[in-house]
């Protein structure tokens, strides 16, 4: 199952692109943000259990203060080895959505709390956890899923993360990897350097931190980046970068439009065996 919030259903891939003359200097235009997400179920598995979202956050104005327009990115991996990954990957994206429209702060980016911000973030993958927690109940199964999101304002990208999907950010044509891989290969490896994680070891597929298991709740790694024109957000689940190196990413990362983007990184990945389900979602500032 593949959600994509606010928009429609699709099997494969989703493009779109508007723009907004004007404005303040400093600030980027969210509706001029060119975005693309594209979903693969890959060579090898029967279904697809990744999800994504693409979604306007603009919230209605309050008396004489307008809305904020905000743009949400979000990609989940449901849990291969457990019950209904599919189900657990669309349920969390569709609890940690409906949160932030019923929560994010509508003030102006220039008065925007970033406590408050921070705390409806957290607070969305806590219901999230939950969600899909209670589906696990429902189903007398365990459940879990990855959940990578990316919060993009006129001032600021508040991205927060849990388990193995990735975020890239690209600047000045340099990429670097905001996030980290919450698996025990990462864990052994900050413990021990010797243990450093070697592609294609079981350990990197094992996750640490993961959004509705019975570990409970997860620890939501959070970064707070400024964005320039010409800057580029990337999120990918780990089929893709289990084929692809950051630096292979990087260079892919070049290309001019966000949907080639998409295509070339998944078709890549698909080349080089596909043995897992592949998502991109791309940002251009």
């Amino acid at each position: 199952m593949n959600l994509h919030h606010g928009i429609r259903a699709w099997l494969s891939r989703h493009h779109r692109r508007s723009s907004v003359a004007g404005g303040d200097p400093g600030w980027i235009h969210v509706g001029a943000i060119e975005t693309a997400g594209r979903t693969d179920r890959g060579r090898v598995r029967r279904r697809n259990e990744d999800s994504f979202t693409i979604a306007r956050m603009t919230r209605p104005a309050r008396g004489t203060t307008p809305g904020a327009p905000a743009l949400l990115l979000a990609i989940a991996d449901g849990m291969g080895g457990l019950a209904g990954g599919d189900e657990a990957s669309a349920g969390a994206l569709r609890a940690f959505v409906g949160h932030l429209r019923r929560h994010a702060p509508a003030a102006r980016p220039d008065s925007l709390d970033v406590v408050d911000l921070d705390r409806v973030l957290l607070d969305g993958f806590q219901v999230a956890h939950e969600t899909v927690q209670a589906m696990a109940a429902a189903r007398h199964a365990d459940m879990g899923t990855t959940l990578s999101a990316a919060y993009i304002t006129r001032t600021q990208t508040y991205v927060c993360h849990v388990g193995d999907s990735r975020c890239y950010w690209v600047h000045d044509g340099v990429a670097r990897r905001l996030t980290h891989d919450h698996t025990l290969a990462q864990q052994l490896a900050a413990r021990d350097p010797a243990h450093a994680p070697l592609a294609g070891s079981p350990w990197s597929h094992v996750l640490t931190n993961a959004v509705g298991t019975r570990a409970g709740p997860p620890t939501v790694e959070q970064h707070v980046v400024k964005a320039h024109p010409g800057d580029l957000l990337l999120l990918c689940s780990d089929g893709v970068t289990r084929y692809l190196s950051d630096r292979q990413i990087a260079a892919i990362a070049g290309l001019r439009g966000a949907g080639e983007i998409c295509d070339v990184l998944i078709d890549t990945a698909n080349a080089g065996g596909g043995a897992d389900n592949l998502t991109v979602v791309v940002a251009r500032f």
